[in-house]
């Protein structure tokens, strides 16, 4: 196709006030007649095309084998059509519909642009926020947790805790009792048992007493003694308690001299000394002697190699 030759009337108005009707008209130089050549204009029928309609066969063909994120920049074309073919009329002007891309999904769009982003619910939580007068506790898979004892709740009350379920140590004292007398006749089987075989008695009429595996008597004597360090240790802590809730009313009364809250370290102190005094002669023997051993070995290993003896 051969461009067109154009002309233009010049703006500026003749010399000696003449009329705009007697305005030169210049024409536009002719360009050499080599740039005319038929061959290098040779029509290939693309320069008919529009570019909405390019545009749309881009398009196809990046959804087709493949559409890179770089080649989703908008850049105005030549003709003032975007690169993703928006304009502001829908229609050319042949009346076809001028080809949009598809943006975001509507319906995740805010409703004003003031208003928080959204967020999947599937996205994970980075990081969890300490929130001031909570114990930041993590709590391990399959760790479960007590909500009577929630520090959203309140810090738990060990005084109360225990008062109100005190009564557990008759069900564990039970449970001991229980315990013991079961294995106390799983052994009296077994020396029924040994006792007729030694006597070689031949006796069809005889039937073994059952007994226990070694492996169920090591549970059954695990359990006791778990049973019996438990009740212990509530023993003592009750005992600790009512020591420091007496000490505590008689400095309140003025009854006795001191601080009203003890350090640990002078706690101990106290309820040892207390306990002293509740205990039988042979029992402090037995515990002093006791005390004595442990700090003995202790002492041993921080003493070096050579001059141990």
């Amino acid at each position: 196709m051969k461009p067109q030759r154009s002309t233009f009337k010049s703006s500026k108005p003749a010399k000696n006030g003449g009329s705009s009707s007697n305005y030169k008209k210049h024409k536009v130089r002719k360009l050499p007649s080599s740039l005319y050549d038929q061959d290098e204009y040779e029509d290939d029928g693309v320069s008919g095309i529009e570019f909405g309609t390019l545009a749309k066969a881009q398009h196809e063909m990046e959804s087709k084998y493949g559409n890179d994120e770089d080649s989703d920049d908008e850049a105005p074309s030549e003709d003032g059509v975007s690169g993703n073919g928006d304009d502001d009329d829908d229609d050319n002007e042949d009346g076809r519909k001028k080809w949009k891309p598809q943006g975001k999904d509507p319906k995740h769009k805010r409703a004003n642009k003031h208003a928080p982003s959204e967020t999947s619910v599937r996205k994970r939580v980075s990081v969890v926020r300490d929130i001031p007068g909570l114990d930041p506790v993590r709590k391990g898979a399959g760790e479960s947790e007590d909500i009577r004892f929630d520090t959203a709740l309140g810090r738990a009350d060990l005084t109360i805790a225990r008062k109100n379920y005190a009564f557990l140590d008759k069900y564990r004292e039970d449970e001991v009792a229980a315990l013991k007398e079961a294995l106390r006749e799983a052994e009296a089987a077994e020396r029924a048992n040994a006792k007729h075989e030694a006597d070689g008695e031949d006796d069809e009429d005889y039937v073994r007493l059952p007994t226990l595996r070694e492996r169920e008597k090591r549970e059954l004597k695990r359990k006791i003694q778990s049973l019996e360090g438990t009740l212990r240790t509530m023993k003592a802590r009750d005992f600790e308690t009512s020591v420091v809730s007496k000490y505590k009313n008689e400095v309140k009364s003025g009854a006795r001299q001191g601080p009203l809250h003890l350090k640990r370290s002078d706690t101990r102190k106290l309820v040892l000394a207390e306990k002293y005094k509740v205990m039988k002669k042979k029992d402090i023997d037995r515990a002093v002697e006791r005390k004595r051993k442990r700090n003995t070995a202790r002492e041993r290993k921080l003493m070096p190699e050579v001059r141990r003896g």
